[in-house]
């Protein structure tokens, strides 16, 4: 309900009067929640290694196995990850991928 008196309250500082004849105090605001990416939303970090003057990427595959494209190296960022944790926890990961299959491949394959 509108008020037409100026507030009685010193406290309240609204500029309205909170007399029994017009009504409850306005509610007060609160703050708004604080920013999520949507359902659905994949958030990505991605590196970006520049050596004279080429970039490095990652092959994208197409169903049949063929490179259909290319793609900067990153992953994933999990809630609450900094990009640059990610970034570092994806190329560790790399790291670790690539060593194994280095393992698993006859000598002379990756040189």
């Amino acid at each position: 309900m509108p008020h037409d008196h100026a507030c009685t309250d010193p406290a309240c500082g609204c500029g309205h009067d909170h007399g029994a004849d017009h009504g409850p105090r306005p509610p007060v605001a609160t703050a708004p929640a604080p920013w999520r990416p949507a359902p659905g939303i994949a958030v990505t970090a991605v590196a970006v290694f520049l050596r004279e003057g080429q970039i490095l990427c990652a092959p994208v595959h197409a169903d049949d196995g063929t490179i259909k494209g290319w793609q900067p190296l990153g992953g994933p960022v999990a809630p609450g990850e900094r990009a640059a944790d990610a970034v570092q926890r994806w190329i560790a990961d790399l790291q670790r991928r690539v060593v194994a299959a280095r393992r698993a491949k006859p000598k002379g394959e990756f040189e």
